[in-house]
C-alpha cells in the first residue's frame, strides 16, 4: 500500500491534485486563505470577490443614510421622517424598533460615545442625543457647526466635524449641553474623518486627496499635508498603524474624464496607508472593486474589525476584504445589496448596511464580522482659552463668543444674526459697544433691514419681523411660518425674497409688515448662494447665483426665470452694476469675474470673463464701483475695482484665518461676519 502511494505521488494525477488543493487555499493574488475565509465559501459561488454573502433581512424603515451598532442595538439615521431610530438587533432576523427621536433635519452620519449619539444633520448642525434608555432617546443639545455637518468622529472630549468646503472643525464636548467651538482647519472639501492620537485624517472627495491635520492644539488645528488618492476618497478608518480609505468615481488621470476612458468609474475600491509615522502616511496597497459612475449619490464607507475591512461601495454593494497582511489585501466575500450601499457598521456575525433609499440591510458574515474594539489612544488636550484679540491686522474684532452668520447695519449699529444665541445689537462706530442680546425662537441665520424693520431668517422657525425704531428696544411685529428659511435673498420695493430649503425661493409682500403675504414661489437648481441684494434689473428682475448656475428671476411673473448655465464653474456670488450682471465664479480654486450685459434681461450677453490672480470666489457686495468678495472657505476678502467694466482689477486683498460670510458695506467702512471668529470691522 505504501508503494502504491509512492507511485501515485509520482504520477501526473498527484501533481494535478496538488495544484487543485493549493489553488483552493489561495486568494486571487496568491495569499493563503485563513480558515475563516474558507468557512464562508458554502454561502455561495466563489468568484474574484470571494464568497457570496447572504442578505438575510431588510426591515422597512424608509431611507437610511447611516447606521452605528453598539451592543445589541442599531442606531439608524432615518431620513424619511428626519429621525434617529433605535432598533433591537439581538435577533438580526427579527429586528424590533424600540425608540425614535425626531431630529428636525436630515440625519447624515452617526457616531457613538458611551451613552451619547452624535448625529450630523448637514445644514442642521450636530444633534447630541442621550441613548441611555433605548426606548426614550432624548436630545441633549444641538451644536451649530460652521457649515453643513457631514462626517463625524469623537476622540476624548473633542468632536471632529467635516463641513464640506469649510473644512474640519473641532468642538469641545466636555459639557454636552453647551458644546463649544475650538478651531477650524481647511484642507479642502472635507466629508469624513478618522482620528488617531493628535492627528486627524480627512477624506477630501472633491479634491481627490487625503489630508493630515495636526490637532495637538485643538484650538489651532494645522493642515500638515495632503496626499493624492487614486480615486475620490470619502470614508476613512484607522486601525492600529494603518489608515483605510474608501474611494470611488474615477482614477487619477486626465483632468476631464470622459465615459469610455480607462479612468472612467475605475476609482472604486480601498487604499491602505501605513501611519506608524502619524504625520507622514505612506501608501502600501490598494484593491479595486468593479467600476461604475453615477453623479449622485457619491458616498462610500469603510469599517475595520480584526483582520477584515468592510467596504460599502454604492451600486457594487458590500465587500469583505482580508487585511491580515495590509500590503496584500484580498477579497473574502461580497453581497450585492439592493440600491446603493451608503454606509455600514459591523456587529457580531452580521453587517448592517445603510441602503440609501432601500432602508436598512442586514448581511450575514459569520466568522468574519466581529464588533470592533474601540482604540482609545491619547486624545489631544484642550488648552485654556486665550483672551480674545480685539484686532487682527487692520480689522477691529467684536467676538461675543457666538457664531456670527450675518449682520445688518443701520447708522452706527449692527444687528447681528448669531444662530442659537439670537440677535446681538452692537454699536460698532466709533467704537465697539454691545448694547443687547435678544432671544429668538429658532436659529438666527440671516438679517436684513428695510425701512424701520429688522427681518431675521430663523431657519426652521421661519421669518421674524421686528420694529427697530427704538434701537435699544426690539419690538416683535410678526412671525411668518415657513420651514427651512436659509437666507434672506433680497429686500426691495415692499418685497422680501427668501431662500427656502436647498433649492426654493419664496417672495413675500411686506407692504404691511404686520401681515406679510406670500406673493409667489420659484425653484432653482442646486443650493442657493446669493442674490444681488443692491439692485433689481429694470425694477422687475432679481439676479441669483446658485450651486451650478446663475439665474434672472422675473419677480412679477413667478416662477418664470432665465437660467444661464455653465456647470464647469461654481458661482460664488453676484451683483448688479448699472446694466451689468457680475458673477464671481470659482474655477480650480481661482476667481473669475464673468460680466454679462443685461440691457435686455431676457437675453443676457457675456462681454467678459477674466481671472483675477491671487483671489478666490465668494459672496459679493457692491458699493459704488467696488465689489467686496468674501471667500467662505478661506476667510479671504478681496476688493475689485469695476469702474472700467471691461477691465476689473484687484484693488486690495485681506488674508484672514477662518470662514467668512457676506460683507455689509456702508460709507463708514465694512463689516464681515467670520462665524466663530467674530465680526471683523474695517474703517474707511
Amino acid at each position: 500500500m505504501f508503494m502504491n502511494f509512492k507511485i501515485f505521488r509520482s504520477s501526473w494525477r498527484w501533481t494535478l491534485f496538488q495544484i487543485l488543493l493549493i489553488s483552493n487555499l489561495l486568494s486571487a493574488d496568491g495569499t493563503i486563505l485563513t480558515s475563516a475565509d474558507k468557512k464562508i465559501f458554502p454561502y455561495g459561488k466563489k468568484d474574484e470577490y470571494g464568497g457570496e454573502l447572504p442578505l438575510v433581512n431588510s426591515p422597512d424603515l424608509g431611507s437610511v443614510y447611516s447606521v452605528a451598532v453598539k451592543g445589541s442595538y442599531a442606531y439608524i439615521a432615518g431620513t424619511g421622517k428626519e429621525e434617529l431610530i433605535i432598533a433591537d438587533i439581538s435577533d438580526p432576523l427579527n429586528v424590533k424598533i424600540t425608540g425614535r427621536c425626531n431630529t428636525g433635519a436630515v440625519p447624515f452620519n452617526i457616531v457613538i460615545k458611551e451613552n451619547t449619539v452624535f448625529l450630523a444633520l448637514r445644514q442642521g448642525g450636530v444633534a447630541v442625543i442621550d441613548i441611555k434608555d433605548p426606548q426614550k432617546p432624548e436630545i441633549i443639545s444641538c451644536y451649530d457647526s460652521v457649515e453643513w455637518a457631514t462626517g463625524l468622529a469623537v476622540h476624548g472630549n473633542i468632536l471632529f466635524i467635516c463641513n464640506r468646503g469649510h473644512g474640519l472643525e473641532l468642538a469641545d464636548i466636555s459639557d454636552l449641553k453647551k458644546i463649544r467651538y475650538l478651531g477650524l482647519a481647511n484642507p479642502g472639501e472635507s466629508q469624513h474623518v478618522a482620528v488617531k492620537n493628535n492627528f486627524a485624517y480627512v477624506g477630501c472627495i472633491g479634491d481627490r486627496k487625503i489630508a493630515v491635520v495636526d490637532c495637538t492644539n485643538p484650538r489651532k488645528p494645522l493642515v500638515l499635508k495632503t496626499i493624492s488618492a487614486n480615486g475620490y476618497p470619502y470614508g476613512v478608518s484607522v486601525s492600529g498603524n494603518y489608515l483605510y480609505v474608501s474611494t470611488g468615481h474615477h482614477t487619477a488621470g486626465k483632468k476631464e474624464v470622459k465615459e469610455g476612458s480607462p479612468e472612467y468609474g475605475a476609482g472604486h475600491g480601498m487604499e491602505i496607508y501605513d501611519i506608524s509615522k502619524s504625520a507622514d502616511p505612506v501608501k502600501i496597497s490598494e484593491i479595486k472593486t468593479p467600476r461604475f459612475f453615477v453623479d449622485g449619490p457619491d458616498r462610500w464607507a469603510v469599517k475595520v474589525s480584526g483582520s477584515y475591512a468592510f467596504l460599502a461601495d454604492g451600486l457594487n454593494g458590500v465587500f469583505v476584504i482580508n487585511i491580515s497582511n495590509p500590503a496584500k489585501p484580498f477579497f473574502t466575500g461580497r453581497c450585492k445589496t439592493p440600491g446603493y450601499a451608503f454606509d455600514l457598521d459591523v456587529g457580531n456575525d452580521y453587517l448592517y448596511v445603510a441602503g440609501h433609499t432601500k432602508s436598512l440591510q442586514i448581511v450575514e458574515a459569520k466568522n468574519l464580522a466581529k464588533a470592533p474594539v474601540i482604540e482609545k489612544g491619547n486624545p489631544p488636550v484642550i488648552p485654556e482659552k486665550a483672551k480674545t484679540d480685539d484686532r487682527s491686522g487692520k480689522f477691529r474684532i467684536y467676538n461675543p463668543g457666538a457664531k456670527i452668520y450675518a449682520a445688518a447695519v443701520k447708522e452706527n449699529t449692527a444687528y447681528i444674526a448669531a444662530g442659537s444665541d439670537g440677535i446681538y445689537i452692537t454699536e460698532i462706530w466709533p467704537v465697539v459697544r454691545e448694547i443687547k442680546n435678544c432671544d429668538v425662537k429658532g436659529f438666527a441665520r440671516d438679517a436684513a433691514i428695510y425701512k424701520k424693520y429688522l427681518y431675521v431668517a430663523e431657519f426652521k422657525s421661519g421669518l421674524s419681523i421686528w420694529d427697530i425704531s427704538e434701537r435699544d428696544n426690539l419690538k416683535p411685529v410678526f412671525e411668518y411660518k415657513c420651514r427651512d428659511i436659509m437666507k434672506i435673498a433680497a429686500v426691495f420695493d415692499n418685497y422680501i425674497a427668501l431662500s427656502v430649503g436647498a433649492a426654493g425661493m419664496e417672495l413675500l409682500d411686506i407692504s404691511i409688515p404686520e401681515n406679510p403675504v406670500l406673493y409667489g414661489k420659484t425653484k432653482i437648481e442646486g443650493y442657493f448662494k446669493q442674490a444681488a441684494r443692491e439692485n433689481l434689473v429694470n425694477g422687475q428682475y432679481l439676479a441669483l447665483a446658485h450651486q451650478f448656475d446663475y439665474s434672472i428671476v422675473d419677480i412679477k411673473n413667478l416662477p418664470e426665470k432665465i437660467t444661464c448655465r455653465d456647470k464647469s464653474r461654481r458661482p460664488g456670488g453676484c451683483a448688479i452694476y448699472n446694466n451689468y450682471f457680475i458673477v464671481a465664479e470659482g474655477y480650480g480654486g481661482k476667481l473669475q469675474m464673468e460680466i454679462l450685459d443685461i440691457t435686455n434681461p431676457l437675453s443676457p450677453q457675456e462681454i467678459l470673463r477674466k481671472e483675477i490672480p491671487g483671489c478666490k470666489a465668494g459672496y459679493t457686495t457692491l458699493l459704488d464701483s467696488k465689489i467686496y468678495i468674501a471667500s467662505p472657505s478661506s476667510g479671504e476678502i478681496s476688493i475689485i475695482d469695476i469702474s472700467d467694466i471691461k477691465n476689473p482689477i484687484l484693488f486690495e486683498i485681506y488674508t484672514n484665518s477662518g470662514s467668512c460670510e457676506r460683507i455689509e458695506v456702508c460709507k463708514k467702512g465694512f463689516i464681515c461676519p467670520m462665524l466663530y471668529s467674530g465680526l471683523y470691522i474695517m474703517d474707511f
